[in-house]
């Protein structure tokens, strides 16, 4: 509120009045009744206020000589007879009053509160009762029931006495307050108007909690649960107050029943209102002091009950404790919330005026609640009264809340409106700006890839290639910030129609690319037998699919996902349920919200199930989601049915639906012209005849197959430079067909595209199944040829660089075999010069024969090789004579190829580093031999061994790339092979034995296939 000096001006108005209270209570007053007798004008009901004649510690009945004989003390009435009774376990006492009337006539007395039994007597009759007065405690039968008593006059007079006990442990007994007196028809009518008025408080406070309680339902919220359950709390706490209508619903309540209830409510009104407050104001007091006070009132609950049992049983309770302890865990928690609210003030925070005063309010009625227990000060109707206002104010200051928080919402509204617009204008220029240097990066990669700019060694080719896959994904994240900014503007057909029978086909391409770690999920589908379409783009429809089917698949370890289509006269509704993790009631509620992310999964933008959702919304239909964690999810979408002509035969319908052709392709259907050699995998005949078709300007040779097995048998025998399968294949064949093949084969050695229904790949499992692209029905002929071309083209710069590559290892080991061999020819010349002609002879053979192969060769054939090793080790004979023994079988027959002097290099280092250390030197064995696929080479020798450590720095140093030339340079000559492999092992003193394993050449290759 501006005005914040209200807010003193309302303290200063409740301590004002609250000072009024007091000075109108206390003040003397000229009371009707004197003396004990009272004069009637018969006007109006009257209460009997004034001197009463009192009869102390004795019960006189109106016949009785005792009640003419004993002089009477006076007793102001309404007031306690503390002090004027003597004490014992049940005091007593007679009250008398003689009342003249005008007119004889019938006249009515209705009591209030005498605590606590009572008899009365009009004209020597006994005409009422509440309880059982008694001078015992075993016969006092204690009530605190209201009645009233008629009664006719007699000769203008009528003597009206009240026997009246009570418990000593009360602190205040008698006429604490005054009865009524009038004639019959005024008393009902003075009954009516009260009892009307309880009525009228009672239903006012029921409807305003009834009313917040539904809100509080609706709305969640707790401010307004609490206020809710306040105003019950109050409207049945006046139904036992006054007139006590609950009494006249139910039946009279015995006491310690009545006082129980009471005390009960009374405290649990303060702790819903102390809820009320601090859920309406957190953070202002601390969580012990909040703590203490809810400890506080729940000792307040149950001492409520022991103190209705005490009083059932007739145990000797203090009341004045009872009174003490409810007065002072009030005004310690009503302090906590004036503190509250003076904190709020001070703050400069928005405070409700209302909350103030309805605060204010509820204190001057605990004040006045509290003088009544001390002094019994009647205050039931005005209280009532502040009471329903506190509660009115409360309402007013929820209502004053309601009404900023909506004025709020329209501010934040509009707020997120030009939020909104300014998010979409942002990932439109953001995806603008993404995507156009990717596409320029991306080009420039595959520039660096096809060889453009020189060709690329293996590691700068596979950095490349996870680059390259890498701007990709990014580049779909751009395309997804693009779509999420323009899904309301995508371009629309005049009639756009899908068919619901292209479901298995999504699912199934889908489910295919998750089956490596999906494998134990079953798909069900529950479709109609017949063909049902609806308004949309197939390309919409696809997408919407695939994200709800993503989410599914994602979340789902194991179980089944259900695909179901239900039609109805306009609408078809299809419902995909998993068994996974399901989603929490948070995450359900933002299901469809943009960019949220639920706790099991941060890798995704948050835009699947919102696109869904904007995009059914544009059909007219709406999505409903259903989840329990633990359990699974239900997203059902509901599209409006096609309502053009009826369907056409499936065949001829959009591309996304399976064209059906049932004869079989047998293996292997080929195209021959030239190289290179494709292979196409399917069992679609018209989609493979279509792509033979398309591949056709490529000039290269097209073999089909139709099943796993045949796959990978062709792949085995025959040279194959590039393989594509089609999405259509049987659940797990075509992701079986790709693991088996990238267990042999790279992304650049054997290329694998997929062909799909429509059904758009992500990059991101692209790269985890390790495939080089994808493209869609219908197929862009001219499109597929570029993507292949370029992968061609990569694939031969990947052959060059490795040519390159290893003659630049030739060009380092040349010159260190020929400084070598000349130091042994020198050696011999000094040593045995009769051999030196035979060993120039070999060297010249050497030479003759091979120096200008190697010039141009990067492999050469083991046969090769072996010659070589021979001209060597006889040369190394000639010059160490015993100490050099070597024993070679040549027994490998499958043709194979090795990097050239590879096998010499080793044979060398076999020689030098480990016979020639021994002083009597010793023996090598050379040994080739045929095993399944592959050639075995043995070259072992029993010379002075390596250790642990010396092994470990050749491996690193050829792992690296820090070989020179000698073990680790052949170590990483030969790793460049594909399927190639080195062992060495070695014991120091013992000697060193290494196995190299080479894959046998394929019948179709003219060489084999090794790549850097």
């Amino acid at each position: 509120m501006k005005k914040r000096w209200l807010f003193p001006a309302i303290t200063l108005f409740f301590i004002v009045s609250t000072t009024l209270t007091l000075w109108s209570v206390f003040q003397p007053n000229d009371d009707p009744i004197q003396n004990g007798h009272f004069v009637y004008s018969g006007e109006r009901v009257e209460p009997l206020v004034g001197e009463w004649l009192f009869y102390p510690d004795v019960f006189l009945t109106p016949d009785s000589k005792e009640l003419e004989e004993t002089k009477p003390e006076q007793i102001h009435v309404p007031s306690s007879w503390k002090g004027r009774v003597a004490k014992r376990p049940v005091e007593i006492g007679t009250y008398r009053l003689l009342i003249d009337v005008p007119e004889k006539t019938s006249y009515a007395v209705r009591t209030h509160h005498i605590r606590y039994a009572n008899k009365m007597y009009m004209n020597g009759q006994l005409v009422g009762q509440a309880g059982q007065p008694s001078t015992t405690l075993d016969a006092f039968r204690p009530s605190r029931h209201m009645y009233t008593a008629h009664a006719s006059s007699r000769e203008g007079t009528i003597d009206l006495i009240f026997h009246v006990s009570n418990m000593a442990t009360h602190p205040t007994g008698g006429l604490v307050d005054a009865p009524l007196f009038g004639t019959s028809p005024l008393m009902n009518q003075q009954t009516a108007k009260m009892i009307t008025l309880d009525v009228a408080i009672v239903t006012s406070f029921l409807l305003i909690g009834f009313f917040f309680l539904v809100r509080a339902t609706f709305n969640k919220d707790p401010v307004e649960y609490y206020f809710s359950l306040f105003a019950f709390t109050q409207g049945t706490y006046q139904m036992l107050r006054g007139e006590r209508i609950l009494e006249m619903i139910i039946g009279y309540l015995s006491t310690p029943l009545l006082t129980s209830v009471q005390f009960l409510l009374i405290a649990l009104t303060s702790y819903f209102f102390y809820r009320f407050v601090l859920m309406l104001y957190p953070n202002y007091l601390s969580q012990r002091l909040i703590r203490f006070s809810l400890a506080l009132i729940a000792l307040q609950l149950v001492l409520s009950f022991v103190t209705g049992w005490m009083l059932a049983n007739h145990i000797t309770i203090p009341y004045i404790f009872v009174q003490a302890r409810i007065i002072v865990v009030n005004t310690f928690l009503y302090l906590q919330i004036l503190y509250v609210l003076f904190r709020v003030y001070r703050s400069g925070q928005p405070l409700s005026l209302f909350l103030y005063s309805a605060t204010l309010a509820f204190v001057h009625y605990l004040f006045i609640i509290a003088m009544n227990f001390v002094y019994d000060i009647p205050v039931h109707t005005y209280g009532s009264i502040l009471l329903l206002a506190v509660v009115l104010f409360l309402a007013l200051s929820l209502a004053e809340r309601t009404y900023e928080e909506a004025g709020q919402l329209k501010k934040v509204t509009n707020e997120l409106m030009i939020e909104e617009r300014l998010r979409k204008d942002f990932l439109k220029k953001t995806a603008y700006r993404l995507t156009n240097p990717l596409l320029a990066m991306i080009t420039l990669t595959e520039d660096l890839l096809r060889g453009k700019y020189g060709a690329l060694t293996r590691q700068q080719q596979e950095a490349m290639l996870a680059s390259q896959s890498q701007k990709y994904e990014l580049l779909e994240t751009a395309e997804e910030l693009g779509s999420a900014s323009n899904v309301q503007k995508r371009p629309k057909r005049s009639d756009p129609i899908t068919y619901i029978s292209s479901i298995p086909i999504i699912a199934q391409e889908m489910y295919m690319f998750y089956a490596n770690v999906r494998l134990d999920v079953k798909l069900i589908y529950d479709l109609p037998d017949h063909e049902i379409a609806v308004p949309i783009e197939p390309e919409y429809f696809q997408q919407m699919l695939h994200n709800v089917l993503d989410n599914a698949m994602r979340f789902t370890s194991s179980g089944t996902i259900h695909i179901r289509v239900k039609e109805s006269k306009h609408t078809v509704t299809i419902t995909v349920s998993d068994t996974g993790t399901g989603m929490t009631a948070d995450e359900l509620t933002f299901a469809t919200t943009p960019f949220y992310q639920g706790k099991q999964d941060h890798t995704r933008l948050g835009l699947g199930l919102p696109i869904v959702a904007q995009l059914v919304k544009e059909t007219g239909g709406h999505v409903t989601i259903q989840s329990e964690v633990g359990r699974g999810t239900d997203v059902a979408i509901t599209l409006p049915k096609w309502s053009g002509p009826s369907p056409i035969e499936r065949k001829k319908t959009v591309s996304l639906n399976r064209t059906v052709d049932e004869r079989p392709i047998h293996c292997c259907h080929v195209i021959y012209q030239s190289d290179p050699t494709f292979l196409i995998v399917g069992s679609n005949t018209m989609r493979t005849k279509q792509l033979f078709k398309l591949l056709k300007p490529m000039d290269a040779t097209l073999v089909a197959v139709h099943s796993l097995q045949e796959a990978l048998d062709f792949v085995s025998h025959y040279r194959t430079d590039l393989v594509i399968t089609d999405s259509l294949l049987s659940d797990t064949t075509g992701s079986q067909l790709i693991m088996s093949l990238r267990e042999q084969f790279d992304l650049i050695e054997l290329p694998i595209f997929i062909m799909t229904s429509g059904y758009h790949i992500p990059s991101i499992v692209l790269q985890q199944w390790q495939v080089n692209d994808s493209f869609a029905y219908p197929l862009d002929g001219e499109h597929i040829i570029i993507q292949l071309q370029r992968v061609l083209e990569m694939k031969q710069t990947a052959r060059k660089s490795a040519h390159r590559e290893l003659n630049y290892y030739v060009a380092q080991i040349s010159p260190h075999f020929l400084y070598n061999t000349m130091n042994t020819i020198i050696g011999l010349s000094y040593e045995k010069p009769e051999l030196v002609t035979d060993a120039l002879f070999h060297l010249t053979t050497y030479f003759r024969a091979k120096l200008s192969y190697f010039s141009s060769e990067a492999l050469v054939p083991l046969d090769d090789e072996m010659e070589l090793i021979e001209a060597y080790v006889a040369i190394e004979q000639l010059r160490f004579d015993e100490r050099v023994r070597v024993t070679i079988e040549d027994e490998a027959l499958q043709p194979v190829s090795v990097p050239p002097l590879a096998l010499q290099t080793i044979v060398e280092n076999s020689i030098n580093h480990g016979l020639l250390r021994k002083e009597e030197g010793g023996h090598l064995l050379i040994r080739t031999e045929d095993t399944e696929r592959y050639v075995r080479i043995i070259v072992q020798d029993d010379g002075v061994g390596m250790d642990t450590e010396t092994i470990d720095t050749i491996e690193r140093q050829a792992r690296t790339g820090q070989a020179g030339i000698g073990l680790a340079n052949t170590i990483e000559r030969l790793e460049l092979i594909r399927g190639a492999s080195i062992q060495i092992e070695s014991t120091v003193g013992v000697g060193t034995r290494i196995t190299i394993t080479l894959p046998v050449q394929s019948n179709a290759s003219h060489s084999i296939s090794y790549f850097s």
